[in-house]
């Protein structure tokens, strides 16, 4: 799973199925089914679905809430969440207007869907002031790309500020007080292009022998440059590194990156970016994802996480039970679609998925169809929905719930008790 993973049209198709599955929650916010202040801006337009449908993504968000809810009443909020193949999941912006923000927020997903998300974070206020509060600024958040150069300040035995003024640092300069800024004036070598505008985040690594301010942390100073030609900014700084990360965003407790979950290296380079660490308190959150990657692929990804993270809780919803004639038919209509589940064979029924957790390295798993998630609902949850709501025939949603899972592993005894039940 360390090689380059291909690109194919069947990803496209993949990708797709996120905007379809915005569109039904949206749907179901609007009807009232939950609050959910920040859906509208990632799914503009949305027909009215089917109540089955409805309701069958109502049980899916209250049982990953009812999780979430357990995990942070047993390490509070000195924690992290990843969330795998996030689409545009809005859960951390709902995290934020709670008491239950977490230290650190990670989005992992295909580079369109980040691309996509990143895009509409941008344009829009209420989603982005959320991240600013994390440590980021407006200004730090723009459309073409991130460029990050690393560049170690002892070479210089100067401080920023002092290696600016001495022109060490070519393309910036010092206002009138005393902020970084763009020198202009500097010959990049080319003419920029208004809609290429990159964001450059110089770390500075600081030694004692060349800090002014007396703390050892890393300070970060954010400026936009308007180039096109990323390599004329090479010699920014001396024994400088740029990076490219297209599309990204990285803010002291948010961030959401590319990464292929099929490439384990990559995997593991982008937590590593995203700050992830081994001995916090992790919940990992997959809704759908297994089942589009091969079960090789999938099991490797599930021994990574196992592997990475001791003191972690692990939140699947995958399909299940997809080897009956049900099951053919939802695989028929998605591969009419162009979507192709690569990892149908692994969706078994539910103890199968559990099992699967558990010979990945997890310590302990448990699975449940949400037939069995939807009894565990509160029943005042569950009437109210009926009244949103009321169905004819139930039969077609108990025959979705049959076909979904949720599993919940863990490693470490602070999320032994973990259960539907609790």
């Amino acid at each position: 799973m360390d090689n380059i993973v291909s690109w194919t049209v069947e990803d496209e198709a993949i990708i797709a199925t996120n905007t379809d599955a915005t569109e039904c929650k949206r749907c179901a916010v609007e009807l009232g089914y939950w609050k959910d202040d920040y859906i509208k801006y990632f799914a503009k337009h949305v027909d009215r679905k089917a109540p089955e449908i409805n309701r069958g993504y109502y049980a899916r968000v209250k049982a990953m809430e009812m999780f979430i809810h357990q995990f942070l009443e047993r390490c509070d909020t000195k924690c992290q969440i990843i969330n795998l193949g996030c689409g545009f999941d809005t859960l951390y912006w709902r995290l934020k207007d709670t008491t239950q923000a977490v230290a650190n927020f990670i989005e992992l997903d295909f580079p369109t869907v980040v691309r996509k998300k990143y895009q509409i974070i941008k344009r829009n206020k209420q989603l982005l002031e959320k991240i600013c509060n994390e440590g980021a600024t407006p200004d730090g958040l723009f459309e073409d790309g991130l460029v990050e150069i690393k560049c170690p300040f002892s070479a210089f035995g100067l401080d920023f500020e002092e290696a600016i003024r001495q022109k060490k640092l070519k393309c910036f300069k010092l206002n009138d007080r005393s902020e970084v800024i763009l020198d202009r004036n500097h010959d990049y070598g080319t003419k920029s292009k208004a809609s290429s505008i990159l964001l450059i985040k110089i770390i500075i690594h600081h030694q004692h022998n060349c800090i002014r301010n007396t703390n050892n942390t890393a300070t970060r100073v954010f400026v936009d440059l308007p180039v096109n030609d990323l390599s004329i900014i090479s010699d920014a700084c001396a024994d400088g590194e740029v990076v490219i990360r297209s599309g990204d965003v990285h803010a002291a407790g948010y961030h959401l990156a590319a990464c292929d979950l099929r490439c384990e290296r990559e995997v593991a380079r982008q937590l590593a970016a995203c700050e992830a660490r081994a001995d916090a308190p992790t919940l990992l959150l997959a809704e759908c994802v297994l089942v589009y990657l091969r079960p090789g692929a999938g099991d490797a990804l599930l021994r990574q996480l196992a592997a990475a993270f001791p003191r972690a809780a692990l939140l699947l919803y995958e399909q299940c039970n997809l080897a009956d004639r049900f099951g053919e038919v939802m695989l028929r209509n998605l591969h009419a679609r162009g979507v192709s589940l690569e990892g149908a064979a692994a969706a078994g029924p539910p103890h199968a998925q559990a099992r699967r957790a558990l010979a990945a390295g997890w310590a302990r798993a448990r699975s449940w169809d949400m037939r069995e998630v939807w009894r565990a609902l509160p029943d005042a949850d569950r009437a109210r929905a009926d009244r949103l709501e009321p169905l004819d025939e139930r039969e077609l949603l108990q025959q979705l719930h049959a076909h979904y899972a949720l599993t919940v592993a863990s490693r470490g005894e602070i999320f032994a008790d973990l259960d539907l039940h609790a």
